[in-house]
């Protein structure tokens, strides 16, 4: 009996499970919404200013200079100090992108008249005082007001400068030093700082180049042929060779240690 009831309890429950409508629901994500980003406009670039050409001449007379760093003071009316570097020495040739700077608004010449600047000074180069006029180049090259072209031309302008100035060492060496100074120097910079060692006997006028290797020692190792340039210095029988190859041999990657597999 009490089994009968059982099967009669679950038949009912069953009938009326399937008679119960069955609702299957889907919970979706809520749908992501796109929103395009809003255009926005990056301020123009300055539109370039010829310098006053009547200020050339002055401005360029207004710098003093110093044999391992270029430009050592901007003099303003009176012989007063506008800009200073403190003193001259090689330790202090590098200047920072703000020091730089610091000259040009000592000089009062804007970033947007850097380009026109360096076209006067190559220009004019033959009436103008010339180791200041290199020096200032020089200075010129490092602002980042100048495109790669801007500086490539003024880079051009000092090799073809060395070729022609053979006897003014004065103004060879800040033309060396300026070529140093740039942050990255092309093949014909390479070319020219090498061939200068090698057949300058005038130790005054190489030191500059002691300056270059010691800048661009990375660069120079990772050329094709940096292993040659390496053994060109070292031939020459010259005080300032040793420095030279010892400031490119702190730059080469360490030697790759040796593991030996253990022996049994």
């Amino acid at each position: 009996m009490k089994r009968a009831l059982v099967v009669l309890t679950l038949s009912l429950l069953g009938r009326q499970a399937m008679a119960l409508p069955v609702t299957t629901e889907i919970t979706r994500a809520p749908a992501i919404q796109l929103v395009e980003p809003e255009m926005v406009e990056l301020p123009a670039a300055p539109e370039p200013e010829n310098f006053a050409s009547q200020r050339l001449i002055k401005t360029v007379r207004s710098l003093q200079l110093g044999p391992q760093s270029g430009i050592v003071k901007v003099l303003g009316d009176k012989k007063k100090v506008l800009w200073t570097r403190g003193f001259d020495d090689q330790k202090v040739a590098r200047l920072s992108p703000e020091e730089h700077q610091a000259i040009f608004v000592a000089l009062q010449i804007p970033q947007t008249q850097m380009v026109s600047l360096s076209q006067q000074l190559m220009a004019g180069y033959s009436r103008l005082p010339h180791a200041q006029t290199v020096a200032l180049l020089g200075a010129v090259a490092l602002e980042p007001a100048l495109t790669r072209a801007d500086r490539q031309q003024i880079e051009d302008w000092l090799n073809q400068l060395l070729k022609r100035e053979t006897k003014d060492m004065v103004t060879r060496r800040q033309a060396l030093l300026a070529l140093a100074l740039l942050p990255e120097v092309g093949e014909t910079t390479v070319t020219t700082m090498l061939r200068t060692y090698e057949t300058s006997h005038n130790l005054w006028e190489t030191f500059p180049i002691g300056q270059f290797v010691q800048y661009h020692a990375v660069d120079l190792l990772q050329r094709p042929d940096g292993e040659q340039i390496k053994q060109r210095l070292s031939s020459v029988p010259s005080i300032y060779t040793p420095v030279m190859l010892e400031e490119m041999a702190r730059q080469d990657p360490p030697q790759a240690t040796l593991i030996l597999d253990d022996l049994h």
